[in-house]
Formats: structure tokens, C-alpha cells, sequence
């Protein structure tokens, strides 16, 4: 569709939208605008969804298949939002731009495996349950963005709109030890390899954007996978105005998870610090919000969750100290009176 406007291609009393190009891939390419399918999708073939960059496309019916396992692909720079509860089964791959999985029960990516590829991002706020033994892996160059992605404005479940919520992958029908998650590093730099981005929330632990393990089974997130240089963290932004020094806030909520790839520090009361492996973006002045409030951040493994504690710049300490001491001075001095 070339519109500028914004359509939506619904069900009505009945009726399906049947992809197939054969044994090429079926494609849906949006070239301006903002637009839905709410019917049903029945892929036939492969399919791809391609919106162009600044156009946007929400499949809110559910997509199944039809003649065996069928494959979907985003490969437009825009964003696909899918909203449904999927049923397809032949795997999802996100070449290229961002894909917002928002659908709140089911899995929005069906049973297959997902894949994000260099320049991909994985984003939304909600469910990936993938079957079997299916995994999600991320490429060096991509990025999984629990809540949603900030880029040139705040994105989230709906691209143009703060980013918060949280992306939950469901381990209930994994094998026991299987990888779900694997962030690539074949990158000697970290800041080339597959990178988590996050949104944090003012006030409360688990308040802004994170990613949840859910489900009763074992399962395996893997970093710095091929040896390379570990994986980047980035917090994109924050949910008010700041965050409360010394609070410790849930980036990734395990479940009987083990995680792999990571160098571990010394033990602490908020848990072991994380010193490889995995990095906190490096602050570049007054480009993030690092930056701009604090100069150290830590990263934790805190039971099943990998946590982040902000921790103030040391000037502020300093001034915080040298207020107490002044205040005991002043209370001393009274004393004596």
C-alpha cells in the first residue's frame, strides 16, 4: 500500500487472507503509512513483511499455516508489530528493522525458532513460546529490547510511545538444558555484538522494561557466544525523572536459568558482580542518561535475575559525606551547649 493514511484489512463475517507465491516467499510490502490486518493469515508459503522505513505494519489476526511448516521474515527497515496469538510453526527471522512481539497470550512468533539477524532488533511487550527444542538467537550486530527500542524518538509496544514493558519467553515446553537464548559475540569489540537494550523505571525494582524467563523447566542463556569480546547492555532511557541511588532494578528475570559466558567478580548484598562477559554500555557525554546522572553502574547475578545497581557520581558522595560530617558537627557542637 502507497497510502500515507492508515488502513486496516479486517475480517468482516468471515474470510482469510491466503499467502503464497509458490516456492518463492509471499511477500506483504507497505511503502508509506500505517497499517493492520486484522483477518486471518494463512501462510501457504514462506512470507516476508517488509514495510519501508517510517511506514509501519500491525498484523493483529493470527497467523497459521497451511501444507506444513511455513517460515516468516521481516526484511523492511519499519516496524511489524504482531499482536496475535500465532500458530505457525516453520520459525520466525528478523533480518532487518524491528519486530514487536505484543500479543498477550499464545506465542506472537508461533512454535518455531526465532532469529535475529545483524541489524535485526526483537522487541515488544509480549510472549515468545517456542516448541520442543526451538531456540532464539540473536546475531552479532542485532539487539533485544524487552519493552521497546529508543531510537530517533522512544519506542515501545507501539513504535512512537515510551518504551516499557516487558518481553517474556516462555520455557514451559523446552528440553531440559536447551539453549533459548543465545547472544552472538564473534567480535572482539563488544559494542559489534548482539546487545540488550532496556528501559528503566523510576522508583520500583521491576518498574520499566525487562526480559522474563517464565515456565517450570531448565534452560540456558548464553553469552559471548564464538569467543569473541561479550555482549553490550544499553539503558535507552528512563520512566520519570531519575532513579533512587543504590536501587537495584531487574534487566533479565530467570527462571531456573543458567547463564553462561559470564565472568563473575566479588559477592555483594545486592549479589555477585558481573565483570565479563557482559558490559554496560561506556558513557559518552550527555548522550544517554548514564552520562548525564551517574558514573558507575553495576551489573549483578542475583539468584535467577541479572540486575543492575546505579550507584552515584563520587563528587556526589563526597558532597553527601561532607554533609553528614558538617550536620554531626553541628549536632556535637549542640551537644556541648
Amino acid at each position: 500500500n502507497n497510502s500515507t493514511q492508515s488502513y486496516t484489512l479486517a475480517q468482516g463475517s468471515s474470510g482469510t487472507i491466503k499467502l503464497n507465491n509458490g516456492a518463492s516467499e509471499a511477500s506483504v510490502t507497505v511503502t508509506a503509512g500505517s497499517h493492520t490486518i486484522s483477518a486471518p493469515v494463512e501462510l501457504d508459503s514462506n512470507a516476508n513483511y517488509s514495510p519501508v522505513a517510517g511506514a509501519t505494519l500491525t498484523i493483529a489476526g493470527r497467523i497459521s499455516e497451511l501444507g506444513g511448516a511455513r517460515a516468516l521474515a521481516m526484511r523492511g527497515l519499519g516496524p511489524v508489530l504482531l499482536t496475535g496469538d500465532n500458530t505457525y510453526s516453520g520459525g520466525t527471522t528478523v533480518a532487518s528493522g524491528s519486530l514487536y512481539v505484543n500479543n498477550t497470550s499464545g506465542s506472537g512468533t508461533g512454535t518455531g525458532s526465532v532469529a535475529v539477524n545483524s541489524g535485526g532488533t526483537l522487541s515488544g511487550s509480549g510472549i515468545i513460546a517456542p516448541t520442543g527444542s526451538n531456540a532464539i538467537s540473536a546475531a552479532t550486530g542485532s539487539k533485544l529490547a524487552p519493552g521497546g527500542v529508543q531510537t530517533t524518538v522512544p519506542y515501545a509496544g507501539t513504535p512512537g510511545t515510551a518504551a516499557n514493558g516487558d518481553l517474556t519467553v516462555d520455557t514451559t515446553h523446552i528440553t531440559l538444558g536447551s539453549t533459548i537464548i543465545s547472544l552472538s559475540g564473534s567480535s572482539a569489540t563488544p559494542s559489534a555484538n548482539a546487545g540488550l537494550n532496556f528501559t528503566l523505571g523510576a522508583g520500583g525494582v521491576m518498574s520499566g522494561s525487562k526480559l522474563i524467563v517464565t515456565g517450570g523447566v531448565a534452560n540456558t542463556l548464553a553469552f559471548n557466544v564464538g569467543g569473541g569480546g561479550g555482549n553490550i547492555v544499553t539503558i535507552n532511557d528512563l520512566i520519570g525523572t531519575g532513579l533512587t541511588l543504590g536501587q537495584e532494578y531487574a534487566l533479565i528475570e530467570g527462571n531456573s536459568t543458567t547463564y553462561t559466558g559470564l565472568t563473575l567478580g566479588t559477592a555483594s548484598p545486592y549479589g555477585t558482580q558481573i565483570v565479563g562477559g557482559l558490559y554496560l554500555l561506556t558513557p559518552t557525554g550527555g548522550t544517554n542518561f548514564f552520562a548525564d546522572f551517574f558514573n558507575k553502574s553495576v551489573l549483578y547475578l542475583n539468584g535467577d535475575n541479572i540486575d543492575i545497581v546505579v550507584i552515584p557520581e563520587p563528587q556526589t558522595w563526597v558532597l553527601t559525606l561532607g554533609g553528614l560530617a558538617l550536620l554531626s558537627f553541628h549536632y556535637r557542637r549542640g551537644k556541648k551547649r
